[in-house]
């Protein structure tokens, strides 16, 4: 490695599995035996060990000059990403579900074969492993000329596959020096036998959402509309089958882990992250002030607690409901626009929790007299309420600068919808989004056009749309609630003492803004899901007041994550099992 290659960023990889067992037998001979006798033999009988395959991928950005050799061809502020096909510096744009993902892609899930096939085709698609002879060799932050008041940014997608994992951040100093002392730097500089690089840079490190910004939504007013399903399929294997165990399978489990997942996210929209020991600066604190409000639809269809409950009141509204009936979203879309008509909110989300396509057995499948939208001309609505609700979804985003975020939960790809949707009213509202050769508009297609773009861009390619089934709901959810109240900062301070905190590693949880409980959470807490995605920030900046100082200066360091399987493991990361 040479001095100019300022930063140096690597990830370490752990192949965590359970070695080969094999069982043999032994017998003991008396001789013949005329005694009847008979036996029963199961033949090839096999263990084979798991896997924990940890891989990245990541955008960087640098806050530097207006132009240079340092840049992407897409230029400031890009430097590199990955994936990035077409080499520009600005990431490609990576599927939110695996799942999603390898059914659309015609694998079988089902079979040990299918899904080993279409994980290792989904990794190569879109995942770096790092390392020489590997994907990405070099180091990924590599800068020379960086001057006071630079500052640049990376986040990292985090993805594991085929078991749960805990992940730690790691990092060390490899090197640092002074190079030599410029005229300048001598007049200001009284330790010339030592670099001060890792002194002057700041670093803030954070639980990111996915877009390379920290938002710790501080001091603003949120206001969250959380629509969540109770239609008789919540609680049944397939949403497009008939609530009929002649013609479907009842999965109870299905509808209470939904619950459980709503919980999840009350609890990490309202909590208040304690991050005082960082000692941020106050516009850095991550304090918004959060409230949520609770619709169902299907049982019954309405406001169930209003904006400003109580967790506790949330809590117990959600946990006592129970699946019946259709699914009428557009009447719940209206009260989510009536909760939100009056909010003065810095922040608005609706939250949009249901496992199929809008059924509106009430009858409101088109605006009526006392709808906030008029019929619009040319639109044919259908019957079952699908355009009515990409109508309603456009009022709450366009009119009342609401984000609506969808998750569609456990619904199988290339579902139909049963009577339809007007495409070209849904395309034109997102009118980048590709629906396929089709033409046609399936139910999860559905769920991502009704979501909002993820920038402000209406062309942007990315939706709000999640896809969870029961094993990754929670997940989902937490990531939702940063979106709407607010990343939580792991780490501030300088450079130096940064690579010191991550020399002995962070664990990372799924839900930083809950304070944590060692007496239940450890290490629960820590225990991420497979085939969900983390990400994690990492942004540097030189402040503009350091001056000659670090002229000529240079450091090196590591940065890293870190997996490992959590199943007969109660002390993550630690030297030995215990």
């Amino acid at each position: 490695m040479t001095d100019d290659q300022l930063y140096n960023l690597t990830r370490r990889k752990v192949l965590a599995g359970l070695g080969a067992v094999g069982l043999a037998s032994a017998g003991a001979g008396l001789g013949t035996s005329a005694y009847f006798s008979d036996r029963e033999s199961f033949e090839n009988n096999m263990l084979r060990a798991g896997e924990l395959d940890l891989l990245l991928d990541w955008q960087q950005t640098y806050n530097g000059p207006a132009s240079g050799p340092m840049y992407a061809p897409a230029g400031y502020p890009y430097i590199s990403a990955y994936p990035d096909s077409d080499g520009d510096g600005i990431q490609d744009d990576v599927p939110q579900s695996f799942v999603i993902w390898a059914k659309r892609n015609g694998y079988d899930l089902n079979t040990a074969q299918g899904k080993a096939d279409a994980v290792a085709a989904f990794k190569n698609a879109y995942f770096a492993d790092i390392g020489e002879g590997k994907d990405w060799e070099a180091p990924l932050i590599s800068l020379d000329d960086v001057k006071p008041g630079d500052s640049g940014e990376v986040t990292l997608s985090m993805h594991f596959f085929d078991n749960p994992a805990y992940l730690q951040l790691i990092g060390r100093k490899t090197g640092e020096s002074e190079n030599g002392l410029t005229e300048p730097e001598s007049e200001v500089d009284s330790t010339p036998g030592a670099g001060e690089l890792g002194e002057a840079v700041d670093v803030l490190i954070w639980n990111d959402d996915g877009d390379n910004v920290y938002e710790p939504r501080n001091g603003q007013d949120v206001d969250v509309a959380v629509l969540f399903d109770t239609s008789c399929s919540m609680e049944y294997a397939d949403s497009s089958k008939s609530c009929s165990t002649s013609d479907n399978t009842l999965v109870p489990e299905k509808f209470m882990q939904a619950q459980a997942g709503a919980v999840a996210l009350f609890e990490e929209l309202l909590a208040e992250p304690d991050v005082s020991a960082l000692g941020l600066p106050a516009d850095m604190v991550p304090d918004a002030n959060v409230q949520v409000g609770l619709v169902e639809y299907g049982n019954n269809t309405g406001v169930v607690e209003p904006l400003g409950a109580p967790l506790d009141d949330l809590r117990d509204a959600v946990l006592n409901m129970s699946p019946s009936n259709g699914t009428p979203l557009p009447t719940a879309l209206e009260a989510a626009i009536d909760m939100l008509a009056g909010s003065d909110a810095d922040e608005k989300c609706v939250v949009v929790i249901g496992d199929g396509q809008p059924h509106a057995t009430d009858g409101n499948d088109s605006p009526g007299s006392g709808s906030p939208v008029s019929p619009l001309s040319g639109v044919t609505y259908d019957s079952w309420g699908a355009t009515y609700s990409v109508q309603l979804t456009e009022y709450l985003e366009n009119t009342l600068g609401a984000n609506i975020l969808t998750v569609h939960y456990e619904v199988e790809p290339d579902v139909d919808l049963a009577q339809g949707i007007d495409t070209a009213y849904a395309q034109s509202t997102a009118p980048n989004y590709d629906i396929g050769t089709d033409n046609d508009i399936d139910t999860i297609e559905l769920f991502e056009i009704m979501a909002s773009p993820a920038s402000d861009d209406i062309a942007d390619l990315s939706r709000l749309s999640f896809a969870a089934d029961r094993d990754r709901l929670v997940c989902v959810l937490h990531r939702i609630a940063h979106l709407c109240a607010g990343e939580v900062p792991l780490f501030a301070g300088t450079l130096d003492d940064a690579l010191a905190a991550l020399d002995d590693g962070v664990l990372l949880v799924g839900n930083p803004r809950v304070a944590a409980d060692p007496e239940i959470d450890a290490p629960v807490r820590s225990r991420l899901e497979w085939s969900c995605t983390y990400y994690l920030g990492f942004e540097w900046s030189v402040d503009a007041a350091v001056g000659n100082e670090i002229q000529s200066d240079a450091i090196e360091f590591e940065l890293g994550v870190e997996a490992e399987q959590t199943r007969h493991n109660d002390t993550p990361f630690a030297e030995s099992p215990q």
